[in-house]
């Protein structure tokens, strides 16, 4: 199967081999027609390339058989076994608890045709959009969300809907602008910085030699304007109107201090102190509101960072994005504690929604507060695998594979 299904930016450019975009504008337009119209949701390229190549991925893995087959069964397994030795190796040669976190947690063993399938899948997106694919309504809920916490705030939740107060976020690490453009576009006043800021289509110079280029994004055409500044210049400009490049129009309508705006992380890089600096930096200027977007014990951020945000804000909202079979990102709304409470968790159990100690090996996730929730999510846990993930991990009748383990094949959670 690998062998024959090239990467996105191949097909994409064969006659037939691929939907037309249009086809996909052409539902957008009647759903709208239809009253089904949510934000500019409908509109999002990327949540629509997840919606069709899920369904893709659905008819070339399970609706072929290929999910149940035998081999298929046998190669998950395999990669297990690949992957825990080459953990184990790699944890020796180590020595130090960090590791875990920053190393082998990014790793989700499966089938050598499935896992190069997900990574062309998502690789090319993330590279194009943005790492987070966020679900239909995201953009309003976190704006309604830091709304809300800011009309606490100020004790005037009775205000009426039309003088409600505007809501302002700084972004950090913005890349290609994506998530920045769809919060302005859904009425959100937004600043993104970047340390390696990308162009947009009109302002590509015509000899990029020079420039700085972007880790993750490439030469990438920007969907919004970052501003180039790195996380403490950034977060310490954006106190005053005076200090802000005039590329920045929210200072001039009136924001002058960080506690006035909500900070947005998306994806902060794994085991860098940049998103721990940002949350520091913002903290101490009078920022109260933090909404994170990412992996919590995984492929984003830091022990440091989790340990800031759990200890010093409550979460008042979460729910997860989009995923494409290797990741685990949530969305999360976080506010300033009034008082000393104990830590909030980060990773909630996938059955009572209570801390969890445990992440599945194959399916990030899925999480668990410990063996009764697990034994008791048995049935459901087998449907989300089969439909979400296209794991099959065990053939009963031809006696092939294994039942999930509780001990051996959920890895805990890096303390």
């Amino acid at each position: 199967l690998a062998a024959f299904i090239p990467h996105p930016h191949v097909y994409f450019a064969i006659p037939g081999a691929a939907w037309s975009c249009s086809n996909v504008l052409v539902q957008q337009k009647e759903d709208m027609a239809n009253g089904k119209r949510d934000e500019l949701l409908l509109l999002d390229p990327l949540a629509s390339l997840h919606k069709y190549r899920l369904f893709e991925t659905t008819l070339l893995f399970r609706s072929s058989g290929w999910c149940t087959s035998p081999e298929s069964i046998r190669g998950h397994w395999n990669a297990l076994d690949q992957y825990t030795s080459q953990t184990i190796e790699q944890l020796q040669r180590a020595h130090r608890d960090d590791f875990i976190h920053a190393d082998s947690r990014h790793e989700t063993p499966a089938h050598p045709a499935l896992a190069l399938w997900r990574d062309s899948c998502r690789d090319f997106a993330a590279h194009l959009y943005c790492y987070a694919t966020l679900p239909k309504g995201s953009y309003s809920r976190i704006i309604d969300a830091v709304q809300r916490i800011m009309m606490s705030s100020s004790q005037n939740e009775t205000v009426d809907a039309q003088q409600r107060p505007l809501v302002s976020f700084v972004e950090v690490g913005a890349g290609t602008g994506y998530l920045a453009y769809f919060l302005r576009s859904a009425g959100a006043q937004i600043i993104a910085f970047d340390s390696a800021p990308l162009f947009s289509f009109e302002s590509i110079p015509a000899n990029l030699n020079g420039t700085i280029a972007n880790e993750y994004h490439g030469n990438t055409p920007a969907f919004l304007n970052c501003i180039q500044r790195g996380t403490q210049s950034a977060l310490k400009s954006f106190q005053f109107t005076e200090s802000v490049n005039s590329e920045a129009p929210l200072c001039r309508q009136g924001l002058r201090r960080l506690n006035h705006a909500a900070l947005i992380l998306c994806y902060p890089p794994s085991m860098d102190v940049m998103g721990e600096q940002s949350i520091s930096y913002f903290l101490n200027a009078g920022g109260q509101i933090i909404v994170h977007i990412g992996e919590f014990s995984g492929l984003t951020g830091s022990p440091k960072l989790e340990q800031m945000l759990s200890t010093n804000l409550l979460c008042v909202d979460r729910w997860e994005c989009l995923h494409w079979g290797t990741d685990a990102a949530s969305v999360s709304i976080w506010k300033l504690k009034e008082r000393s409470e104990k830590m909030e968790p980060l990773v909630l159990c996938s059955k009572c929604l209570k801390r969890a100690v445990k992440r599945c090996t194959f399916a990030r996730d899925i999480a668990y507060c410990g063996s009764e929730c697990f034994h008791a999510d048995n049935d459901r846990r087998d449907k989300i695998m089969l439909d979400q993930y296209m794991l099959c991990l065990l053939d009963k009748t031809a006696n092939i594979g294994k039942k999930l383990d509780w001990s051996y094949h959920f890895m805990e959670f890096s303390k």
